[in-house]
């Protein structure tokens, strides 16, 4: 009897066999969903650039309002928000632990997980920025790996709070690889929801444990992945 984990490896093993043979039969290229993989992030980089340049052109004194003998606003935004003070350029890395399955799927197969993000911050209680999901497994000659890359925006409820709801939306990727029979990369939507709390533990950096799930769906095929972990926040 098999691990539960390799029946769902095993169903995405076989996806792949097939999907190989009808590329090969067609004698399709994977030229258009290249392009359409640059237009998406051509687009996510305007989501992410736009917003941050222009809250960078912003006077200092309208994001962060100094007294008139107080030049310094960033020293002001500290005095004023405490250790949680969310200025310019951030970035996030976490590893954990990812449950993958899909929509009829009844089972869930556990594997590492993490994700990468940057961006700006917008304000206090809002950071916008660009980030990749991953969740991956390799078993009896058979890797999957389900992956967003997204549009994000990590929301404080407070100002001079660590806990934020985390939000993205932006394309879904999941890649199968069966030894022997070579691989198969689908792009579809891919979502993404969670929420986290950032511990400082130095003036710019924090500890944040995370909890997220994320979802890839395609014409023919999905994923959903919950995943639990420990990252770290650069502000």
């Amino acid at each position: 009897m098999h691990p539960p984990s390799a029946d769902w490896l095993g169903v995405h093993q076989h996806r792949t066999h097939v999907a190989i043979y009808r590329t090969r039969e067609a004698g399709v290229t994977s030229k258009q969903t290249r392009g359409s993989m640059r237009i998406l992030l051509l687009l996510l980089a305007a989501l992410v650039v736009g917003p941050s340049v222009a809250t960078s052109q912003e006077p200092p004194s309208n994001r962060y309002p100094a007294p008139a003998n107080t030049p310094d606003s960033a020293t002001q935004a500290q005095k004023e928000y405490g250790k949680h003070t969310r200025q310019g350029f951030w970035f996030n890395a976490g590893l954990g632990y990812g449950s993958a399955s899909c929509l009829d799927c009844n089972i869930r197969t556990g594997s590492l997980s993490g994700g990468v993000a940057l961006g700006g911050a917008l304000s206090q209680k809002v950071m916008s920025g660009v980030g990749t999901n991953r969740w991956w497994k390799s078993e009896d000659g058979a890797t999957l790996m389900v992956e967003t890359l997204a549009a994000v925006m990590r929301l404080y409820p407070s100002a001079t709070g660590g806990f934020f709801l985390l939000g993205g939306l932006g394309l879904g990727m999941i890649h199968r690889a069966a030894y022997g029979f070579g691989s198969d990369t689908e792009a579809g939507f891919g979502a993404l929801l969670g929420l986290g709390i950032d511990i400082r533990v130095a003036r710019n950096v924090s500890l944040t444990p995370f909890w997220n799930a994320f979802v890839v769906a395609m014409n023919d095929d999905d994923a959903n992945v919950g995943q639990i972990g420990l990252g770290v926040t650069v502000h």
